[in-house]
């Protein structure tokens, strides 16, 4: 049996409910919990019992805050380690509106269908690194003109010379800090 963090994870990896908002409901209220709600993006959390009213009133909220976000600018964050993407999620979900994608196939699936405003691109993954999502956006005019910032745990003069045909905005080691993260991104926006 899987419980709601599980379920959201197997959720948010089909690419029809990438962006779609989701409410836990649950009796606990502990502190992990709560925590792990957050960072794993949920848009509310609701402890039982509930009532009619507080649904429709938590609805609402979110609806009025999906409006908002309308105006931001969108991040696609892209890395198998979804641990990672909570990470980057909690830097930038104040200022920017986050998707998170753990899959290559999923992120491609997405950049079908969406344009965000920049990528964030793990480049040591499984399956596909880095450079063939970037061979493959780079392939697309729909795409080819969004910017990326690539991420990895190891910078060395191989992973370099292979990203520079791409020509990424940035290159950030991993981890990387909330204030270094923003400072690259403004850069973009700028």
């Amino acid at each position: 049996m899987m419980n709601g963090f599980k379920t959201l994870e197997q959720f948010r990896n089909l690419k029809e409910s990438i962006n779609v908002p989701v409410v836990f409901i649950t009796g606990r209220s502990d502190k992990a919990t709560v925590m792990n709600s957050a960072l794993m993006g949920v848009d509310g959390y609701l402890r039982k019992p509930i009532d009619r009213d507080t649904i429709r009133e938590k609805v609402m909220e979110i609806w009025q805050n999906q409006e908002k976000k309308e105006n931001r600018k969108t991040i696609l964050a892209i890395d198998d380690d979804m641990a990672y993407l909570k990470l980057i999620n909690s830097y930038l979900s104040e200022t920017y509106n986050v998707v998170m994608i753990n899959s290559a196939k999923l992120a491609m699936n997405y950049l079908a269908k969406h344009t965000p405003d920049l990528v964030l691109l793990d480049y040591k993954m499984p399956l596909y690194n880095g450079g063939n999502i970037l061979n493959m956006m780079q392939k697309n005019s729909e795409t080819q003109p969004i910017p990326v910032i690539l991420l990895s745990g190891a910078i060395d003069r191989e992973v370099l010379m292979e990203c520079l045909p791409y020509k990424p905005v940035a290159y950030l080691a991993k981890p990387v800090t909330k204030e270094i993260l923003y400072e690259n991104i403004e850069k973009v926006f700028q």
